[in-house]
């Protein structure tokens, strides 16, 4: 890219290229992921062609570095150097169609994207009218909303969260707005929500001595059961919310019963559509008669019983296209202000 454009403006000179591991994948919670994130934005940027490097240390998004996680961070490059061997290959990806491919096409793009700027007046203006601020924000908000409805995954953070892990997060993040009303360009992370969603939770029982319980109630076809009940202990852990188990009984009766000696804040219907449309409106009536004020909520969306199942009590369903920082964002918000 940086060659084209040289050549373009009859300019000759070399431009050395200093990658930095990025701040925007690092996570607070699970922040040991962290490592394997480091490794693998290191080793790109070594196969890309970087003439330096640096690795940020993965404890650098929560608290100030250590002594061992600097060491641990200089160690990546080490790794990459004296057992991966990319300083032997000038050029490592050189013939991977598939990584030319991708490189054609991210030129393609940027190219476009540097001529669109120079003719609206070069990068100064166009940052001090805010369409450099525009386009980045445009790009974030696409790849929140996918992180929002788990369609783009990070691992400790919307999928497979330690449920065990509490930590105090008191570095506070520069939300770039200048006192002088200025948008600025600061490094944003992806996992931000989720994590200040786990934060407010975690404040919230620390004050209180509460938090969320979430009871799954599983009836009917084992691998449907089954798979939903993984899908909703994953979806309310990623907020912190203690997740009391799985619990099965194809007597209805006995399941809400159960339910209610757990003393579960949020109750969960796992089975299958065809279960649901069997017995889900009858488990709403008797549940909704006995526990009022306790959430139900049924994890899948069978369209065909949405309304019947909505007249009968249920408060609301979670599935793959929910917006989960906006769906646990609301229930806190009902849940644990009340709480607090």
């Amino acid at each position: 890219l940086y060659r084209s454009i040289f050549e373009a403006y009859g300019v000759q000179a070399g431009l050395p290229i200093i990658s930095s591991t990025s701040r925007w994948s690092k996570s607070r919670y699970d922040y040991h992921v962290n490592l394997l994130r480091n490794t693998t934005e290191a080793m790109s940027a070594v196969i890309g062609g970087c003439d330096s490097l640096l690795v940020h240390p993965h404890d650098s998004t929560y608290e100030d570095p250590t002594p061992f996680s600097h060491r641990i961070a200089a160690n990546i490059s080490n790794l990459l150097r004296e057992e991966s061997y990319l300083d032997k290959v000038k050029d490592p990806a050189a013939g991977s169609y598939y990584i030319e491919t991708l490189t054609s096409q991210l030129f393609d793009a940027a190219i476009a994207v540097f001529k669109s700027v120079e003719e609206n007046g070069g990068l100064k203006r166009s940052f001090e009218n805010g369409e450099i601020q525009d386009r980045i924000k445009s790009v974030r908000e696409k790849k929140e909303t996918d992180m929002a409805t788990r369609k783009l995954v990070m691992v400790g953070t919307n999928k497979y969260p330690n449920l065990e892990e509490n930590i105090d997060l008191s570095i506070q993040e520069y939300n770039g707005e200048a006192s002088d009303g200025r948008r600025l360009l600061v490094p944003q992370r992806i996992t931000r929500t989720f994590d200040q969603l786990r934060q407010r939770t975690h404040e919230v029982a620390t004050d209180t001595g509460h938090r969320p319980k979430v009871f799954l109630a599983c009836f009917g076809n084992l691998a449907m059961r089954k798979a939903r009940a993984a899908f909703s202990s994953e979806f309310f852990g990623t907020a912190g919310f203690e997740i009391l188990g799985e619990f099965f009984d194809d007597d209805i009766t006995n399941l809400i019963s159960k339910s209610g000696k757990q003393e579960a804040d949020i109750v969960v219907i796992c089975s299958s559509d065809q279960d649901y449309g069997e017995h889900a409106i009858d488990f709403v009536r008797e549940f909704k008669s006995k526990h009022p004020d306790t959430k139900l909520i049924l994890a899948g969306y069978p369209t065909d019983l949405v309304d019947g199942l909505k007249a009968a009590g249920l408060d609301d369903f979670i599935h793959i296209k929910t917006n989960v920082v906006q769906f646990l964002g609301q229930l806190q918000e009902e849940m644990l202000t009340t709480a607090k």
